[in-house]
C-alpha cells in the first residue's frame, strides 16, 4: 500500500512539472511557405544610391613658358612677375619683370598692372600657382602661371638678366629718386620705389627703379638714386 501511494506522489509530481515547463512558441504548428506567385509577393526594391555631389572644376592657371614667349614675340602686351624672394634673384631674372617676393607680394599686388596678362613664375612652378589662385580670386582674371619656373623660361629663349655684383646696390632695395633726377625727367616730388634692375651697360652701372605707383624709371646712374631707411 505504502509503495502503491508512493508511485502515485511520483507520477503527480511528474505531471505537474511537465505542465510548468515553458511553451516553445508555434511548437507543434508547420511553417507557411511565403508566396511564389507574383500577385502574391514582390521583393522590396532595392534604394537607389544618392547621387554623389557635384563638383567644380579646378581651374586651369597654367600657362607654358613657351606659351607665354609666343604671344609675347606675337605682340600681346606681357607682364612678367617673378615672386622669387630676394636671395634667389641674384642667380639671375627675366628682363624687365616686376619682381614681387611672395613673402611681400600682398602689399604689392596691388601695384600690379590691371589690364595685361600677367605671366607668373618662381623657381619651379610651385609659388607661382598658389600667387596666380590669389589672384583670380581677387578678380585678376589675367593671372597665369609659368609651370617651368625661371629656368623654363630661359630655356625656351626668354630674356634674362644677371644683376650686377660687387655693389652697394640690392635688388629690391627701397630708394627714392633725387631731386635733380625728378625734375629732369619731368616728374612730380620725389619718386619712391625699389630696385628691380641693377646691371653694368658700357661699363656704368645703372639702375632700373620701379615706382610705388607702379611706374618704371630704367637708365638711373648712381648719383640720381637716394636709399631709403635700412635698405
Amino acid at each position: 500500500m505504502v509503495r502503491d501511494r508512493l508511485r502515485r506522489l511520483i507520477r503527480g509530481v511528474a505531471r505537474r512539472a511537465v505542465g510548468a515547463s515553458p511553451r516553445i512558441p508555434n511548437a507543434g504548428r508547420t511553417e507557411r511557405a511565403p508566396p511564389t506567385t507574383r500577385d502574391d509577393w514582390q521583393p522590396e526594391p532595392e534604394p537607389e544610391p544618392e547621387p554623389e555631389p557635384e563638383t567644380a572644376p579646378e581651374p586651369v592657371l597654367e600657362l607654358s613658358a613657351e606659351a607665354v614667349l609666343q604671344r609675347m614675340n606675337a605682340g600681346e602686351t606681357v607682364v612678367l612677375v617673378d615672386v622669387r624672394e630676394s636671395s634667389e634673384l641674384w642667380s639671375g631674372h627675366a628682363r624687365d619683370a616686376i619682381l614681387a617676393p611672395m613673402s611681400q607680394f600682398q602689399d604689392l599686388a596691388k601695384s600690379l598692372p590691371e589690364g595685361p596678362l600677367l605671366a607668373i613664375y618662381c623657381a619651379a612652378g610651385a609659388r607661382s600657382y598658389g600667387i596666380a589662385d590669389y589672384l583670380r580670386k581677387n578678380g585678376r582674371v589675367n593671372a597665369w602661371s609659368i609651370p617651368e619656373g625661371f629656368g623654363g623660361r630661359v630655356d625656351v629663349g626668354g630674356e634674362w638678366l644677371q644683376p650686377a655684383t660687387g655693389t652697394d646696390w640690392k635688388l629690391l632695395q627701397p630708394v627714392r629718386l633725387t631731386q635733380s633726377a625728378a625734375t629732369e625727367r619731368a616728374l612730380e616730388g620725389q619718386p619712391a620705389g625699389q630696385l628691380q634692375a641693377v646691371e653694368r651697360v658700357d661699363g656704368t652701372l645703372q639702375l632700373t627703379v620701379r615706382t610705388r605707383d607702379g611706374v618704371w624709371i630704367a637708365g638711373l646712374g648712381e648719383h640720381e638714386v637716394q636709399r631709403i631707411g635700412r635698405g
